[in-house]
């Protein structure tokens, strides 16, 4: 699904972080929000169907309210985009 770095076990790769696309992640997790509505939907829950570690979308985008906000910008943008494209 996303391209991430090998892992033989333990500790995310050092460049784990980095190697997961951000828009891809917050578009899914968009769909998932729109889809399971915010109490619906869970950390854990997003990490699994992302296929991320759970503390990878801790560290990277805080609080799950956090981690919405993003996804809502992301849309907001990507919509404002579409609409000045037709101006």
């Amino acid at each position: 699904m996303l391209d991430r770095p090998q892992r033989t076990g333990g500790r995310p790769a050092l460049n784990a972080a980095r190697a997961v696309d951000e828009d891809k992640l917050l578009g899914l997790a968009f769909a998932t929000f729109a889809e399971r509505g915010y109490e619906g939907t869970t950390l854990r829950d997003l990490s699994k169907r992302l296929g991320v570690s759970h503390n990878l979308l801790n560290v990277r985008f805080g609080r799950k309210e956090d981690f919405l906000d993003r996804c809502g910008r992301l849309a907001h943008g990507a919509g404002l985009a579409r609409c000045r494209s037709r101006l």
